[in-house]
């Protein structure tokens, strides 16, 4: 009987790989690993609203919406700035197809696509009037080692292409350096 139960212990044990060292076995699935990823605090908190405030001279009070951050200010058609912080892994397509669709709804003719220089890698911004709107509007991006910023900037002001610009420029510098300063 004590000889049954060793050969079966032993039959079950070698047909489960018990006590194996099979390499396979024991590295993470893709799946598993990004389980593994501590979590991305909300863009709200990567860049607060204070934060915006002191960089513009403005005062912006923000407000989650998925992993999107929308930072409002009260004047009636004052510039509403989103702000997403993703990783890369997570992002969905790649870095150039994000800026492709990202501009999509620009009114292509009458957009403008420049980089943005010593901020994060591959910048962009893309200046133009919605399509059928005459309001020039802003998207933006910017990527670090592992992290991808957008940015979009809607108004309803009047605002030039060069304001757009310089205050997306400021936006996104912060944004790349706060997510820099994230040790994830």
């Amino acid at each position: 009987m004590l000889k049954r139960l060793i050969t079966a212990a032993l039959l079950v044990c070698a047909l489960t790989g018990c006590g194996g060292s099979d390499p396979e076995a024991s590295e993470p699935s893709a799946k598993e690993t990004r389980k593994q990823l501590p979590v991305l605090p909300t863009t709200c908190l990567i860049v607060e609203d204070t934060e915006i405030n002191k960089a513009l001279g403005l005062d912006y009070d923000a407000e989650i919406f998925n992993s999107e951050c929308t930072y409002k200010n009260a004047e009636l058609g004052a510039l509403r700035i989103s702000l997403e912080v993703v990783r890369l892994e997570e992002a969905g397509p790649t870095y150039q197809e994000f800026q492709s669709t990202f501009v999509s709804d620009l009114d292509a003719p009458k957009t403008k696509t420049v980089a943005v220089k010593d901020v994060g890698d591959e910048s962009f911004v893309a200046v133009g009037p919605l399509v059928g709107n005459d309001q020039l509007q802003l998207r933006g991006g910017a990527r670090t080692e592992d992290k991808r910023i957008s940015l979009n900037l809607s108004q309803s002001k009047g605002m030039s292409a060069k304001e757009l610009e310089a205050i997306a420029k400021t936006i996104l510098a912060l944004a790349v350096a706060k997510t820099d300063d994230l040790d994830m």
